[in-house]
């Protein structure tokens, strides 16, 4: 099944907001990847995991409100964030992107609030194409077909995700026994039914799973959360199961639970909820 990568939902959302009546272009550059296990201590924004570069593609428009100002959106989540900010996840810029040209940052910074915008300044853009030069065609087609996503195929696909996600789990703690906790299991299947509706990251909705896990299984400590994955492979999936260390654990009671939620939408679009949780039993001593 199709997954769009950073850059696809990039140019998805730049011709949006150009269909918007709004000026946009797309950007080119390197994002902060959080390395697991390290710490930095960045400035008024307390502790971190250290930086690493990675590349990316973001959207850059000008505030319809102010035409000095520039927003720019990721757009893998729709986060946005004012351009001149010194702590933002986009850590450079090295070119910018529209229907007119492509131009190359030549200035002696790249972090965006250091970066001047002013695109008919050669001293800091050097454009790839020569103003003389005729409008490029388009390659969009006048006409968008959508499919309908097959949903027998979807369920496959989530009975696969969750076996290798449950077996994986095993592999990882294989000198370790690994407790599945059917009643916690059944929990975390009702509550990923909301998921897709009602994110995790609102407190209304968290709190409304810490009131139903505590209430399923009083006197349990429970920990964990939800992975929202967009769907490419399942290798990406479990590598995100991974990194978030829960299998860890080493303690003798430890109990584990898992639910796999996949809602489809047209094109063979998925999205993918992975509710993981590490239940410790009450001590009875």
């Amino acid at each position: 099944m199709l997954g769009g990568d950073k850059e696809e939902h990039a140019v998805l959302l730049c011709n949006y907001f150009l269909f918007l009546g709004q000026r946009a272009w797309l950007v080119l550059g390197t994002k902060v990847i959080v390395s697991q296990g390290q710490t930095l201590i960045l400035a008024n924004s307390g502790p971190a995991r250290l930086l690493s570069l990675g590349p990316t593609a973001y959207v850059l428009t000008l505030n319809p409100v102010s035409n000095r100002s520039y927003i720019l959106w990721n757009p893998s989540n729709g986060k946005h964030f004012p351009y001149n900010l010194s702590h933002i996840p986009l850590h450079s810029i090295g070119c910018l992107i529209n229907s007119d040209n492509v131009w190359g940052n030549i200035q002696e910074w790249d972090h965006p609030s250091r970066v001047t915008f002013d695109l008919q300044n050669s001293k800091k853009w050097s454009p790839l194409f020569p103003s003389t030069m005729n409008p490029l065609d388009s390659i969009q087609v006048d006409t968008l077909e959508y499919s309908e996503t097959n949903s027998e195929q979807v369920q496959q696909l989530r009975t696969r995700i969750d076996r290798l996600v449950h077996d994986h789990i095993e592999q990882l703690r294989e000198h370790d026994l690994t407790r599945w906790n059917r009643l916690c299991c059944r929990v975390l299947h009702r509550l990923s039914s909301r998921l897709e509706e009602k994110p995790f990251s609102s407190s209304e909705t968290s709190q409304l799973h810490k009131r139903e896990l505590k209430e399923s299984l009083p006197g349990y400590k429970i920990t964990g959360y939800p992975l929202h994955i967009k769907y490419s492979d399942t290798a990406q999936l479990l590598r995100a199961v991974e990194s978030t260390g829960l299998h860890l654990c080493h303690h003798r009671r430890i109990e584990f639970a898992m639910y796999v939620t996949v809602h489809s939408y047209p094109n063979d679009i998925l999205s993918v909820w992975i509710y993981l949780a590490t239940v410790t039993p009450p001590d009875t001593n």
